[in-house]
């Protein structure tokens, strides 16, 4: 009879099913956990589990849908003063945005990501933040401000330890900078 704890428990499993590759059954479990707080009202959870489908549509590379779902999110996060929030909707705007080869905008949104990330002291989002920046830079040939910064994302992972599945894509992302820039 705990709806909450229910909600609570599917949007658990649907970040358990992301972080396992299954994004069909993430997103089951994300929108029945959403639709529960929905009944309930609890804009911040609703919000969590908008931000995770958000997150596997990126993933699977369904762009609009991110961006309507990040829409939302973000929408939520403002109403709720949710800094990390805010800061995490411009991140999944921003590199569906450089995917599309926007990098105008995604700089834009990298931009004001940033700025809240160091005002609230968001380290979690500011490591995400300076690697989708060295992916930015990466993708527009800038291969020295790519690995600056992503090696200040690797400083702030070593330094904090941040859950790999939102952070692993630095290591990678520096390896392909580093080559880019010998060849």
């Amino acid at each position: 009879g705990d709806e909450w704890g229910v909600g609570q428990s599917l949007q658990w499993l649907g970040y358990c099913y992301a972080w396992q590759g299954d994004y069909p059954k993430s997103n089951e479990h994300f929108f029945r956990s959403v639709s529960i707080f929905r009944r309930i009202g609890d804009l911040w959870e609703i919000g969590m589990g908008l931000g995770g489908a958000s997150y596997n549509a990126y993933i699977n590379s369904d762009y609009d849908r991110c961006i309507n779902l990040t829409r939302e999110f973000h929408d939520i996060s403002v109403r709720l003063d949710d800094y990390y929030g805010i800061a995490r909707a411009y991140q999944h705007y921003a590199v569906c945005y450089i995917e599309r080869g926007d990098y105008k905008t995604a700089e834009e949104y990298l931009s004001d990501s940033k700025r809240i990330c160091v005002e609230h002291g968001l380290d979690f989002n500011l490591c995400y933040n300076y690697g989708a920046l060295g992916y930015l830079s990466l993708e527009r040939g800038d291969y020295d401000t790519a690995l600056s910064y992503l090696q200040q994302a690797i400083d702030l992972e070593r330094k904090n330890n941040f859950l790999k599945y939102f952070i692993v894509f630095i290591y990678p992302m520096y390896a392909e900078a580093v080559f880019r820039k010998c060849i």
